[in-house]
């Protein structure tokens, strides 16, 4: 207490509770508009994986068509299981370790088709990608959409 003052007069400083509340209320706001759209740049960097495969399992195909004349690894299936990580060893394809996509080929003599599946965010739809043999990389459904 100061000389002369009176405990009545002296202002006294702080934050009340309900300036709390409403800066909690504010944050909650942000975090709930911010957190969906986070999500929704995890799963499209998830992504990437599958794009960077199926394009290595479209450059690798087209090499192995010019030597041999033909496409090869028809109805064969790839995933990062031991048992499947090589199962494009034959065009130079190896899925990662790490590789969240399971991969599917079909393969003729003039045409392929490699498909790329994955749940993303463990909903009900999944993240399905293909590429052929013109190139041609397609999102038959996104996760990141849907």
């Amino acid at each position: 207490k100061l000389k002369g003052e009176k405990m009545t007069d002296r202002k006294q400083r702080g934050i009340t509770l309900v300036e709390i509340l409403i800066v909690i209320v504010i944050l909650g706001i942000f975090v709930a508009l911010v957190i969906p759209r986070l999500k929704s740049y995890s799963i499209s960097s998830k992504q990437k994986e599958a794009k960077e495969v199926l394009s290595q399992v479209y450059n690798m195909q087209k090499a192995y068509q010019q030597q041999f004349n033909s496409y090869c690894l028809n109805r064969i299936v790839a995933d990062s299981s031991e048992a499947n990580r090589f199962a494009f060893k034959k065009i130079g394809v190896e899925i990662p370790l790490t590789a969240r996509y399971f991969y599917s080929m079909d393969a003729t003599e003039n045409t392929f088709l490699c498909t790329a599946t994955a749940n993303l965010d463990a909903d009900k739809t999944s993240d399905v990608w293909q590429i052929d043999q013109t190139g041609a990389l397609t999102s038959l459904s996104d996760d990141v959409v849907d």
